[in-house]
């Protein structure tokens, strides 16, 4: 072929064609909307007003001349589609596409003036069909149902010798019409949307986008990290799963804990209220130190004396003063047989136990009963020791049995002594009577000062008893 005396391959012809179809893709191009990529530079690959993929999409406003079909967003010429495409034996090119169909003509050579037609050679000027249109022009010439321009019939065939098959019943615009008639390979699954159609790219959206009978098939969409990598969290890979893309494999953020990491994904280690996560053993005040819970006080009145934490202040304080002024007062200690108990611990190492009370002598007529003993009932390893001081905190400490833990004073005693005769018996209550010793009164405030040995604290109970006599 030439073209002002110049011959013009085919292929220029085609590239010419595109260039001038671009020019007229102002009208006819709704966006390239089979292709997966933005046909019209607008940054929306659907082509439609909103970019969601919906079924506003706009697919050759205005239709497209006669002889022209709306394919793939765009106007053209369903022969020019063809021209390029060799399809093998038993198939044969519609829209660009080889579809099952023999061609009878694919081997018939016919001599000059005669065209090939159901793989016989009729002259090019006959009509057999007698539908008005020549063999030369009639693709075929045994239907008179069957030529240019006739109504395309929802049959599988190409009524109207366009080299497209049922290209009236495209609701959608994609270039795939829907009728069951159609074959397979270009039947349209879904008339209503120009994104579905045999050959589509599946989406993950739970539609069969490409009609091949499968949704979601090989993982579309798949493959892009997701996630947070901030802290504790870790990326994920973007996986299909029941129509949607989602973050599989990925550790997102969680409830911040005690333990040096950014469980939460802030950018911030062990912040909040992390403490709250923490287990609180009994009576213990606990902490976040350097990730860990960590027990760092105790509740007034317990003391954490073994090297466990996790019991928690197992101790219970004794209720007793360590300063004398503040000493824990008992009831009086009368001499009529009156005893009295105390229980204690020394904790926390360094504390001592005041206690005070008051030893009362009573008047007596015959013999003096007064006779007060303090003294350890329990004392686990000897590991405690008394001081008493008799008339209070000022007073000076008096001398007791530390190795066996008692003190005693007392007025009853018996004996000679260098031959004189000690003790208050026989006495009265008044001086001055015959024969007979004053029974004084004795009754004196005590303060009893209780420690440890070894200066150490113990969880070891002590029991103190105080009687007289």
């Amino acid at each position: 072929m030439t073209l002002g005396g110049t011959p013009v391959t085919r292929i220029t012809i085609l590239g010419w064609l595109l260039v001038a179809l671009a020019g007229t893709a102002l009208e006819c191009n709704g966006g390239n909307i089979n292709s997966g990529g933005d046909g019209d530079g607008d940054g929306d690959v659907d082509g439609d007003a909103d970019g969601d993929s919906d079924a506003d999409t706009e697919v050759c406003p205005g239709g497209c001349p006669t002889d022209q079909v709306c394919h793939e967003g765009t106007c053209v010429d369903p022969a020019e589609l063809c021209e390029d495409v060799v399809c093998p034996p038993g198939e044969r090119c519609n829209l660009g596409r080889c579809i099952p169909g023999d061609d009878p003509c694919a081997e018939v050579e016919c001599p000059p003036g005669s065209v090939c037609r159901d793989g016989e050679c009729v002259a090019g000027e006959a009509d057999e069909d007698m539908d008005g249109f020549i063999a030369r022009d009639d693709c075929n010439d045994h239907d008179p149902e069957i030529h240019p321009g006739a109504e395309e019939r929802c049959n599988g065939l190409d009524d109207d010798c366009d080299e497209g098959i049922d290209e009236s019943f495209d609701s959608d615009g994609d270039g795939f019409p829907s009728c069951e008639e159609s074959p397979v390979e270009i039947r349209d699954c879904n008339d209503e949307d120009a994104w579905i159609h045999p050959g589509s790219a599946e989406r993950c959206n739970g539609l069969d986008d490409d009609c091949d009978g499968e949704v979601d098939e090989d993982d579309p969409g798949s493959g892009a990290p997701c996630g947070e990598t901030t802290g504790a969290c870790e990326e994920g890979i973007e996986h299909c799963v029941e129509g949607s893309l989602q973050c599989i494999g990925a550790i997102g953020p969680r409830s911040e804990l005690c333990n040096g990491e950014d469980d939460d994904c802030n950018g911030l280690t062990d912040d909040g209220d992390v403490v709250a996560t923490c287990p609180v053993p009994p009576h213990a005040i606990i902490d976040c130190v350097a990730g860990a819970c960590r027990l760092v006080g105790c509740e007034d009145g317990f003391a954490n004396l073994n090297p466990s934490d996790d019991d928690g202040c197992e101790t219970p304080l004794d209720p007793y003063p360590d300063i004398c002024a503040s000493a824990f007062e008992v009831e009086t200690v009368g001499d009529d047989g009156t005893t009295r108990e105390l229980t204690g611990t020394i904790a926390p190492a360094g504390d001592v136990d005041w206690i005070t009370f008051r030893a009362n002598d009573t008047a007596d007529g015959e013999c003096d009963r007064y006779h007060l003993r303090i003294e350890f009932v329990t004392n686990p390893g000897n590991a405690y020791s008394m001081e008493v001081r008799r008339g209070g905190c000022r007073a000076a400490a008096e001398c007791g049995m530390p190795a066996v833990g008692t003190y005693e004073f007392f007025t009853d005693f018996r004996g000679d002594v260098g031959g004189e005769t000690r003790g208050e018996c026989p006495c009265t209550a008044a001086p001055g009577a015959p024969g007979a010793n004053w029974c004084g009164d004795q009754s004196t405030p005590y303060v009893v000062r209780i420690f440890r040995n070894d200066g150490g604290s113990s969880s070891d109970e002590y029991r103190v008893r105080i009687r007289n006599p």
